[in-house]
């Protein structure tokens, strides 16, 4: 009688418990996902790559069955690279088209400028190619892309082992990625023993740069170091030109190519610190590489962060019952991936672990 009554016990115990599986809500419908990045702009060269890298994302994840079996969707807006568009971008995002995560954006000043939004609401921001530290700084703001620290040490680094400790010269540009990146560097480059001997800045939309680079003519360098968006070096290396200067001139991480309207006689000898995209790296890799090639594109690295971006974003989001910002913001932590840019983790500074780096000559 007493076995019995157990026996009785526990299919109750049994059926009850099935009883509340089955009561839990199971969320239905697609898992919106907002796309901020500049789309149009002197930054829209970086935007192009970075969408059709999680367009790539999407296919793939919803190819296999999508979150938790719901499809992914997709809804893209333009941050022109700015931080008050941007700011009006994720709360038509957030609050209007219910998204339950935003990927993409490149640029530091937009990101910063979203990330009281984002920790107000509790969605979570995934940067694919915004350097400033100051990004990671809030806790709902992640990026798998480098960040300035890791762009400077290579950068100074560089100069030490090609050049030797030569004088240098900074002209960049005045917003947070200009001022996060030129920073660093200056640490970095200083604490191998290097010298900078001066220091100029100009507006982001800037098309003029003769009264900067007319000052920085006035200190004794050899090498100039140069932020600029990738519209901007062209123009910035004509006037250097013009003004009959011959410094090694050293760009900014452009990112896996030469922008085409950077090349030109002006930009020749240019040196471009880049991270680069292997398509043999993974099978992840492989697939975007032919996602965009059925797109009439070449996959480049900003492609392969903007799959990264919705990639880790998607596998955070699986091992949630309800995908929410803090959930998905706990899952990111610490979590291991094979990403297009190869097999990586996040880290609880809310970075990517592993970078690769080399210096292409225009």
């Amino acid at each position: 009688m007493k076995g019995g009554l157990g026996w009785i016990i526990g299919i109750i115990l049994v059926v009850m418990v099935l009883a509340l599986l089955f009561l839990i809500p199971k969320e239905t419908g697609t898992v919106k996902v907002g796309v901020l990045t500049p789309i149009s702009g002197p930054a829209a060269f970086y935007g192009e790559s970075i969408v059709n890298g999680i367009d790539c994302a999407k296919q793939l994840v919803n190819e296999n069955g999508g979150i938790n079996g719901r499809r992914i969707e997709l809804v893209v807006e333009d941050s022109k690279c700015d931080g008050a568009t941007a700011v009006t971008a994720a709360q038509k995002l957030i609050n209007v088209d219910g998204v339950s995560g935003i990927v993409g954006e490149a640029c530091s000043a937009a990101v910063i400028s979203m990330g009281s939004i984002a920790e107000n609401s509790k969605v979570v921001v995934i940067a694919s190619a915004a350097s400033n530290p100051k990004v990671t700084e809030n806790p709902y703001l992640f990026r798998v892309n480098p960040n300035d620290l890791a762009q400077s040490e290579a950068i100074a680094g560089y100069i030490k082992e090609n050049f030797g400790l030569k004088k240098v010269g900074i002209l960049a540009q005045n917003d947070e990625y200009g001022i996060g990146l030129v920073d660093e560097f200056k640490k970095r480059y200083i604490a191998l023993g290097g010298e900078i001997k001066a220091t100029e800045l100009f507006t982001p939309d800037a098309k003029d740069f003769r009264t900067q680079l007319t000052k920085l003519g006035s200190s004794n360098f050899d090498v100039l170091f140069i932020t600029a968006l990738p519209a901007q070096h062209p123009e910035i290396a004509k006037q250097i030109n013009e003004l009959g200067k011959n410094w090694t001139k050293i760009a900014d991480f452009n990112f896996g190519t030469v922008p085409e309207d950077s090349k030109n006689s002006a930009m020749k000898g240019t040196i471009y610190p880049t991270s680069i995209f292997y398509e043999t790296v993974n099978s992840n890799a492989k697939f975007l590489s032919e996602c965009i090639r059925a797109k009439g594109k070449t996959a480049d690295v900003l492609a392969a962060w903007g799959f990264d971006a919705l990639y880790v974003f998607a596998n955070s989001a699986e091992k949630c019952t309800k995908v929410t910002g803090e959930c998905v913001k706990e899952n990111l932590i610490g979590l291991s991936f094979d990403g297009a840019y190869g097999q990586n983790r996040i880290t609880d500074k809310q970075e990517i672990e592993k970078i690769n780096s080399i210096f292409l000559i225009d």
